[in-house]
């Protein structure tokens, strides 16, 4: 009787537990999937490591301005079209700080910008008084001293007042210092001629000049086709930044 008994609870215990061994099974496997779930939905939402962009080089556009808007604002397009950070004073993209006047915010950002493109027009310019040097003229000489890539335009009426007055007996920046000129909207001040032959390094013998090509132009046309062909190529513009910079 006992035996039967027990036979009988055994068998009630097999039915019983079978079922609840499987409903146990099925609990850890709904909530092994929801804990995968949990996992993915954190991965998905979990932010993502964005790689750092590459920092733009900057290329400071040095030139007087009345006048020539229009060539500037095309001059800014393009290399902004390019991929460069562009610091042109008269589009208001100069770095400025307040602690600094005008003239040296200009020669700091020289001092910072990784290239530098210049554009000698037949008017000079202003500086701190009639005399000095004007503010582009300054910012090309910090750019030749510094040794920085650059580049350099200038216009015909320039070169070719030079040229003339070479001819007629003063070929050199002390001779010229003994003309006076009125001023006019064609040509401003006989300075100009001085940037010019401080672009070429006139002052430094044949032999020995590097960074001296200036490129004469005379309408927008010229300007826009030696800035598209010069900074086109954003990686070869690069690489000569990066060389510069590892050779120092």
């Amino acid at each position: 009787m006992k035996q039967s008994l027990y036979f009988v609870l055994l068998l009630c215990f097999v039915i019983l537990a079978k079922p609840l061994a499987i409903q146990e099974k099925q609990t850890l496997n709904r909530e092994k999937i929801h804990s995968r779930i949990n996992e993915v939905k954190d991965l998905l939402l979990r932010p993502r490591a964005t790689k750092p962009k590459s920092k733009k080089l900057t290329i400071m556009v040095s030139s007087t301005v009345y006048g020539i808007e229009p060539i500037l604002n095309q001059v800014y397009k393009i290399l902004n079209n390019l991929g460069y950070e562009v610091w042109m004073s008269h589009k208001g993209t100069l770095p400025v700080y307040s602690s600094q006047s005008a003239f040296d915010n200009c020669l700091q950002a020289v001092k910072k910008a990784d290239l530098f493109l210049c554009i000698i027009t037949p008017q000079y310019g202003s500086g701190r008084s009639e005399n000095s040097l004007s503010i582009t003229h300054k910012e090309l000489l910090m750019a030749i001293k510094l040794k920085k890539l650059r580049w350099v335009l200038a216009h015909d009426h320039v070169v070719f007042a030079r040229s003339l007055l070479a001819n007629l007996g003063y070929p050199t920046q002390i001779d010229r210092k003994t003309l006076r000129l009125r001023k006019s909207p064609i040509f401003g001040n006989l300075k100009v001629i001085d940037m010019y032959e401080d672009a070429t390094l006139d002052f430094v013998p044949l032999a020995n000049r590097k960074g001296n090509w200036v490129q004469k132009y005379s309408s927008l046309e010229d300007i826009t086709t030696y800035v598209s062909a010069q900074f086109k190529n954003y990686d070869r513009i690069k690489d000569l930044f990066v060389s510069k910079v590892q050779t120092k």
